[in-house]
């Protein structure tokens, strides 16, 4: 029993750092608030017993898992003597030889081509890399699989010498880390499910160089404590997987198992509940087709149900499927965030990982996805696509998201997509991320701590408050994938003072992964403290004002994130500094770049397009690559807000048309017209508590206009344009806007914030569709700060 006064000391932080995430979203903005009470208490628990001030063993230690000690499970010793009991059993096996001339013939025939194609090839003479022996072992598989449905000696005859060859390399990859992680689990697959075809010469062989290698791994892998990084699951599910073939041969066996257990079990035990990766959808796929394996081994061998146990296994099909683009293709199937290359899984399924789900959580939409992935070829021959004919359920039916919601918020890592619809061809596909990196299960855990554990690695990012934008097919704005070194520069955020968030690349760390330390150390975190949608927008606010850089001094970072949909996005940004500063506000994109106008730009990628128009700041200046747009305000400001609005189109579609109409002080309102259609949005601020888009008037000897003036249009009467001048008298909020007799709005010709100053404007007759207006009497107004200023009417002759 822990001492009460020890018990206080180490719960007080943790407390106050669930609670306060807790207390960053209303009980009606989407937290279930039974399960954040439930997850408080387990990880107060673990937390409690976790921390080696209080107790007398901290339970999260590295030597703590892997020497933690276990009750072997009885139907161990009841297989201990059987082979194949590795994923296939004998009556298993006579099974899917009828269903691979049926209902599995369509994935069966992927299989027996790519076993095929192993015939021809062989190991490595002398392997040197990592890539070299995970190849190694993930071949024998295949031939494996070949040889048990056909009974063709030749995939045998491969298989064997195959496993012979590699079990006699001197090394697999140091021994401890993902090439012989692939070759432990490959191989010993190979061995139980050849194991009655095999030699007592090649048994011994094999079993020998298992029994080494998976040694070699005990003595220390190269992830000791990441317990959720795919490096320590992969290398343990291959440590698993070496005991689950060889118990009952080899002493060392059991350990191998108790330890991969004490592993996964740990992983299970601290992860969030809401199936998402912190390290992006490439090595979550790299780490779950390992992760499925040992849970179905430890199902089927120990009696142990992990998919019972973890809510984050059960919701992880979500993830795939909400992160799923809606036009995917084998090359471009995923919404990309932390380190994933390609807008895909990099030969990591998901297919195969779906279909383990669908079937044990008898999950229709799983079934579905996997299914349509696997007709556009994804996942069909990757890595350890062979899996996909074991976890194939043929009775499970397939029935598409269309009756799921369109807005998914993953509240563990703060991810957010949403699309316009599920409709596959006219989709815009929105994705937000403000979370800490490793998310807030994982938070709760490291502000509990009196020890420090690496819980996670170095796959992330300093991208909070960072966005993704797919419209009608292409990417318009976009990650950096797997870019390093780490940089916030590559993110769709904001860089303060020349500096970005912790964790990113610096000379002084030298490291080009993400600094996990540098968050860890500063105490730092990130949330979204807002995440309201319904069947016409989306609103969320980001808070990232504590995770820069100390050397940014920023005291406030809360972005808007509107989804108007189906096509219009609005980005409100509050900044404040400790002193006069710079905000660079950064889009990448796939597309280029084009200025229209100050305060307009134009991204085109083919045959879409998407308008960007900033309202606000009060000065921008432009320093634009082919895929950059970077937009700041006038420098040497402590405080800013920065507007913008954007819609993606296809090129022959309307252009929106965006007022900033009616600001105070803690509320913008965005009038969008799009064709006929009329909407409006209204940003509430956060302690906002300076005029909206005033600012200090520029330093120079240029005399300001003593007023705001609104002269006679000429020509006129004109056609087909005309000429507007106009004054502002100090910076801020100006609008130029055209109405009928009738008092509807036709144009605006200008919105946004500007300095004091003489201005001129060309009207060319068109309305907010582009269309030319017909001749009459025409009214335009200068609106700015509290004036406003109605000119003389205006004459269209034609």
């Amino acid at each position: 029993m822990v001492p009460s006064d020890l018990m206080a000391t180490f719960t007080k932080p943790f407390l106050r750092s669930a609670i306060h995430s807790v207390r960053a979203k209303k009980p009606t903005e989407g937290y279930n608030m039974k399960r954040i009470g439930l997850r408080m208490i387990a990880l107060l628990l673990l937390s409690g017993i976790a921390t080696s001030s209080c107790a007398q063993q901290d339970t999260l230690s590295w030597d703590y898992v892997i020497n933690r000690g276990w009750s072997r499970p009885a139907r161990l010793d009841s297989l201990a003597t059987v082979h194949p009991r590795m994923l296939l059993d004998s009556a298993r096996i006579e099974i899917l030889k009828v269903k691979i001339s049926s209902t599995h013939q369509f994935i069966w025939s992927g299989i027996q081509g790519k076993a095929d194609s192993y015939l021809s090839l062989s190991p490595r003479e002398n392997p040197t890399s990592e890539d070299d022996t995970r190849w190694d072992g993930d071949a024998v598989p295949w031939l494996a699989m070949a040889y048990l449905l056909t009974e063709d000696s030749k995939y045998l005859d491969k298989a064997a010498s195959w496993m012979t060859k590699v079990c006699g390399y001197n090394t697999w990859d140091g021994n401890h880390s993902l090439g012989a992680a692939h070759c432990l689990m490959g191989i010993s697959l190979g061995y139980d499910w050849l194991y009655h075809d095999l030699t007592p010469s090649q048994q011994t062989t094999i079993r020998d160089g298992l029994a080494y290698f998976a040694n070699a791994m005990t003595g220390g892998p190269t992830h000791k404590e990441r317990y959720l990084s795919n490096h320590c699951q992969v290398e343990y599910t291959g440590l698993g997987a070496a005991g689950f073939a060889l118990y009952g041969d080899v002493d060392s066996a059991e350990d191998w198992i108790r330890q991969a257990y004490n592993i996964f079990d740990t992983a299970y035990k601290i992860s969030g509940d809401d199936g998402s990766s912190t390290e992006g959808h490439q090595y979550f796929g790299l780490m779950t087709e390992f992760q499925m394996h040992f849970n179905k081994m430890a199902k089927e061998v120990l009696g142990i149900n992990f998919y019972k146990q973890s809510e984050w296994l059960e919701n992880m099909g979500y993830f795939i499927l909400y992160c799923t683009l809606p036009d995917f293709t084998a090359d471009n199937c995923v919404m990309r965030y932390g380190d994933t290359r390609n807008y895909t899984y990099v030969s990591h399924g998901p297919t195969y990982q779906l279909l383990n789900l669908a079937s044990e959580y008898r999950n229709p939409h799983f079934q579905w996805l996997a299914m349509d992935m696997f007709g556009r070829d994804i996942g069909v021959t990757d890595r350890m696509g062979w899996a996909n004919l074991l976890w194939y359920d043929e009775t499970i039916p397939t029935v598409p998201p269309d009756s799921l919601p369109t807005f998914k918020h993953f509240e563990d890592t703060d991810w957010i997509t949403s699309r316009s619809s599920w409709n596959r061809d006219d989709a815009v596909m929105i994705g937000f991320k403000c979370g800490p990196f490793h998310g807030h299960a994982i938070q709760a855990l490291y502000d509990s701590m009196s020890t420090f554990h690496h819980l996670v690695n170095g796959h992330g990012h300093p991208d909070v408050n960072h966005f993704n934008i797919y419209a009608y097919g292409k990417w318009l704005v976009r990650d950096d994938g797997r870019s390093t070194p780490k940089h916030t520069h590559y993110h769709n955020t904001v860089i303060v003072n020349g500096y970005g968030q912790l964790g990113e690349w610096t000379p002084e760390v030298g490291s080009n992964w993400f600094d996990r330390d540098a968050v860890f150390d500063a105490g730092a975190t990130s949330r979204i403290i807002r995440a309201e949608s319904d069947s016409t927008l989306d609103y969320l606010i980001g808070d990232a004002e504590n995770i820069y850089r100390p050397e940014a001094g920023l005291t406030r970072f809360q972005r808007h994130f509107v989804f108007l949909k189906p096509d219009v996005i609005i980005i409100l940004d509050e900044l404040e500094a400790e002193r006069p500063s710079k905000f660079e506000w950064l889009l990448h994109t796939d597309g280029s770049v084009s200025k229209v106008e100050a305060g307009k730009f134009l991204i085109t990628q083919g045959d879409v397009v998407m308008d960007v128009q900033f309202l606000l700041p009060a000065a921008t200046a432009d320093d634009n690559s082919t895929q950059l747009l970077k937009v700041y305000p006038a420098e040497n400001v402590e405080k800013t807000l920065i507007l913008a609005v954007m819609h993606p189109r296809k090129t022959a579609d309307v252009p929106a048309e965006f007022n900033l109409v009616s600001p105070d002080d803690s509320t913008l309102t965005i009038e969008v017209s799009v064709g006929e259609e009329q909407r409006s949005v209204t940003l509430e601020l956060i302690g906002w508590d300076s005029p909206v888009g005033i600012s200090d008037p520029p330093a120079g000897n240029s005399p300001a206009p003593e007023k705001f003036s609104l002269y006679q249009n000429y020509p006129n009467p004109f056609n087909p344009s005309t000429i507007i001048n106009y004054s502002v008298a100090y910076p801020g909020l100006v609008q130029l806007l055209v109405y009928d007799v009738s008092g509807q709005l036709v144009r605006t010709l200008v919105t946004g914030n500007m300095l004091a100053g003489d201005y001129s404007i060309v009207w060319d007759g068109r309305d907010r569709a582009g269309r030319p207006v017909s001749s009459g009497l025409y009214f335009y107004a200068l609106k700015g700060g509290h004036n406003t200023v109605i000119s003389k009417r205006s004459i269209l002759q034609k």
